[in-house]
């Protein structure tokens, strides 16, 4: 099954998660810029800290947590080493645009944490394919909203129905990368509802995925979450022309989204 990720530093809705099977706790420290670029969109900014980590930890040891840092910067050493040492397993870096700063990231990280990158610029997506080469990248998530923001798109998955998302999963996989993209709305909800969200990543053969600021601030998380495993067990049995045939009927909705 696919590694779910929640967004949340909520400790009751933490263990609840975990309960239902979360495998992963998201900690958003990303504040430098962030407001500014999604100031038009309606998305949520977490104020989240690095005390958060040392709190998530205790309460739920057993979860695996991924840590967002800032893009990177002067500070990024530290805010790594902080993360480290409070008890993250997964050091997130966002926004990254070039070679150099992905380089020197995998560096400063050293082997301590895994790393994961958030490809989200269209400058790193050009340059994607030189990037992977530099070794210690362990994961690579694709962040639809700021990408679709910087190629100036419509709608935030028309990377997905373009053919990009299945494009970099390729890149990924070929050099054992884990791979993610995007968010995933509870199940029924959403302009392309999280179900037929949930297939595509099993078309493409993803390794994990961030559940939406909705699982956040469900009233019940736990019952979200048992109906994501009960259509994961779904499309466990579908046949390759199932998800061919998802795939087509969700790219024609994103046609007419996109051209209203």
């Amino acid at each position: 099954m696919i590694k779910l990720m929640l967004i949340s530093v909520d400790i009751d809705r933490v263990q609840k998660a975990q309960e239902a099977g979360v495998d992963r706790i998201f900690i958003d420290l990303e504040k430098n810029g962030k407001a500014e670029r999604q100031k038009n969109l309606n998305t949520y900014v977490p104020g989240h800290t690095f005390e958060d980590i040392k709190k998530v930890r205790q309460a739920a040891p057993n979860l695996e947590i991924l840590a967002r840092v800032n893009p990177y910067w002067e500070k990024t050493g530290e805010e790594i080493e902080r993360c480290i040492d409070y008890g993250a397993n997964i050091i997130m870096l966002p926004m990254f645009r070039k070679y150099s700063e992905v380089e020197a990231f995998v560096r400063l990280v050293g082997g301590r944490a895994a790393t994961c990158l958030l490809l989200e610029t269209p400058q790193a997506f050009s340059r994607i394919k030189e990037i992977l080469e530099i070794e210690g990248i362990d994961e690579l998530y694709i962040g639809l909203n700021d990408l679709s923001l910087g190629m100036g798109l419509e709608f935030l998955f028309e990377p997905l129905s373009g053919g990009l998302v299945d494009f970099v999963a390729g890149l990924a996989k070929s050099k054992g990368i884990a791979f993610g993209f995007g968010g995933l709305a509870r199940m029924g909800a959403g302009l392309i509802p999280g179900e037929d969200i949930l297939a595509e990543n099993y078309r493409i053969g993803t390794d994990m995925v961030i559940l939406s600021q909705a699982f956040d601030d469900s009233e019940d998380v736990k019952k979200d979450i048992m109906k994501i495993r009960a259509r994961e067990q779904e499309l466990m049995e579908w046949t390759k022309a199932q998800f061919d045939k998802k795939h087509k009927e969700n790219c024609e909705k994103i046609f007419h989204i996109v051209n209203g």
